[in-house]
């Protein structure tokens, strides 16, 4: 069952995390824009749309397609039992 993140409350953090991991979450961000953009243009016309890379989007994607992984690891702190 797909989760509607959409409509989920938003929150703003700060991590750290090393240079090189950043720029990979960018590149794949901006891939996704060209992707985007490239099967929605119609000869000069590309329909407006945001075309900001989102690396939130990236990384809540990866969560949300390894959710129940994580889901097992974090039991061990939410009382869920063994990993």
């Amino acid at each position: 069952m797909a989760r509607d993140t959409d409509r989920q409350p938003l929150v703003t953090v700060t991590i750290h995390i090393p240079l090189e991991s950043l720029e990979l979450l960018r590149d794949v961000a901006l891939a996704r824009v060209v992707a985007n953009v490239a099967s929605e243009s119609h000869g000069t016309h590309v329909a407006s749309r945001r075309r900001d890379p989102d690396i939130s989007a990236v990384i809540a994607e990866l969560v949300e397609r390894h959710r129940p992984l994580l889901e097992r690891e974090a039991g061990q702190v939410r009382g869920g039992g063994k990993p």
